[in-house]
């Protein structure tokens, strides 16, 4: 099996990735807002300056302006369709996992673009497993050395938190990932982000949802650009999909425009609760993996690889929290199509082909 070295400085990791997937990266746009992009650029300079070199050597690799790639990174929300269609994650702490450890398990429903996997490690940053699309200098999930793993989902709509430029889920997600070695210190590193004014929404007028888990405890996080409300968990399963739970965050939520687009995200959550039923007092890998390929009620279902959207399923990934074992199986591409492979953390190479052979299913 091919494999290739993603961990050094960022000028040298960022070219790598450039020259491996320069022909999968999705048209950008044209029209660059300038005022937009020094705005966001100066936030990743104070908080995370190796993205920007990483961001050098991808464009000496690929071609692409470096004002391109932070451009598709900010770029602004549109208002959304009538329906819509995002992640499903759920946390298993020990007492109810068949491995005696805590699982994570993240299915990613996106646009259709690229999707690439693997280890990365940015010279005075953490090692992590990580997936996400191609041109996204952010992650949709995680799992680092010390054993911290990350999912996020697009929260509810809102009335109030709303910031159109900032660092969005996927990019706090690497921020965390990067930085943090525990539940505690990821909460304290978006604290910060929320007090120094960087976060953004997930989506238009979206709040965010993030599930972190570590080798002692879990958190679950709901926020918007100004609020948080959080829960340190120590026993139980925790489903999302795209609406908020915590009672502190109902009263930001914008009720009209949930019912106009949260009927999938409804319609998930009710068949998640019903597959956690189904499956008995513990829950293993097999059983995760069975939740990720399940299509009952497609479109609306927890894999959905249809073109019905504008959104789809797209990857999925379970994270094993183990100590120095732990590890990830990636099935980098929809699920109910695509076979899962391990990834320990220990290992410091990516198989090739988690970042070239992506397939897309309709």
């Amino acid at each position: 099996m091919e494999k290739v070295r993603l961990i050094g400085k960022g000028r040298e990791v960022g070219f790598t990735i450039g020259k491996i997937i320069r022909d999968f990266l999705p048209d950008l746009p044209e029209d660059i807002d300038r005022e937009r992009v020094n705005t966001f650029k100066n936030m990743v300079e104070d908080v995370a300056p190796h993205w920007l070199e990483e961001i050098d050597g991808f464009s000496e690799a690929t071609g692409i302006k470096e004002e391109s790639i932070l451009n598709f990174n900010c770029e602004k929300r549109k208002p959304p369709e009538n329906i819509s269609k995002e992640c499903t994650s759920f946390l298993i702490m020990p007492d109810r996992s068949k491995e005696n450890t805590p699982l994570l398990l993240k299915i990613r429903d996106e646009r259709p673009l690229h999707q690439i996997a693997g280890i990365k490690k940015i010279e005075g940053s953490y090692k992590y497993i990580f997936g996400t699309n191609a041109g996204n200098i952010g992650i949709a999930h995680f799992l680092n050395e010390y054993g911290l793993a990350g999912a996020n989902n697009t929260g509810s709509p809102v009335i109030s938190g709303i910031k159109d430029i900032g660092f969005n889920d996927c990019h706090i997600m690497r921020i965390v990932a990067e930085k943090a070695r525990d539940c505690r210190e990821a909460l304290d590193i978006i604290k910060g982000l929320i007090n120094k004014g960087y976060v953004s929404n997930a989506g238009y007028k979206r709040g965010m949802i993030f599930l972190f888990v570590d080798n002692n405890e879990g958190l679950r996080v709901e926020l918007t650009s100004e609020k948080l409300s959080y829960e340190f968990v120590n026993k139980g399963i925790f489903l999302y999909t795209n609406h908020f739970l915590l009672d502190e965050m109902q009263d930001i939520i914008d009720k009209e425009m949930a019912q106009k687009v949260g009927k999938s995200s409804r319609i998930r959550f009710s068949r998640g609760k019903q597959l956690i039923e189904n499956a008995g007092e513990k829950i293993g890998i097999e059983d995760l993996m069975r939740f990720s390929k399940d299509t009952e009620n497609l479109p609306y279902s927890l894999c959905n690889p249809s073109d019905k959207f504008p959104w789809r399923t797209l990857s999925a990934f379970i994270h094993k929290i183990c100590g120095e074992e732990s590890c990830s199986f990636i099935s980098n591409g929809a699920p109910v199509y695509t076979d899962y492979f391990k990834l320990n953390i220990k290992e410091e190479e990516t198989p090739l082909f988690l970042l070239t052979d992506y397939k897309l299913f309709t």
